[in-house]
């Protein structure tokens, strides 16, 4: 069930699973009860907060200083389109090289990975020259 993130857990960080195993004695049995997540829970989302990192990032503001971005995911719903507009563009600055790759990352309020089984993203970045000063 955990390998499944069939369970939610607590304030605590304890495992709630919507299964019960009780003893049957007339039946000579374990009775299993399992129960359905209501759908009308809203922010069942264990995220307060998302991160959004990238490796070619230096924001001297923030630490870690690979971080690009951060917003509250509010309004959802279980299997709702999850978006972020937000309301002016944030620019980081990059250290001056040469670099092969770009990774961007989603990480929790405690900058855990956080698993998108939706394959269907749209991530835009806006890019800007440095001026000479």
């Amino acid at each position: 069930m955990i390998a499944n993130t069939h369970y939610m857990t607590n304030s605590a960080g304890q495992f709630i699973y919507f299964l019960e195993f009780i003893v049957n004695t007339s039946r000579y049995a374990v009775q299993i009860n399992s129960y359905v997540l209501d759908t009308d829970i809203q922010q069942i989302t264990p995220y307060s907060s998302i991160l959004v990192s990238c490796n070619l990032v230096n924001n001297r503001a923030v630490i870690p200083s690979n971080i690009l971005s951060s917003y509250t995911p509010l309004g959802t719903s279980i299997g709702s389109l999850f978006t972020f507009e937000p309301n002016y563009l944030q620019f980081a600055d990059i250290e001056d090289g040469q670099y092969t790759q770009l990774v961007l990352e989603l990480r929790d309020q405690l900058s855990r990975s956080i698993v998108i089984r939706d394959p269907n993203m749209l991530i835009t970045l806006y890019t800007e020259t440095k001026k000479n000063i």
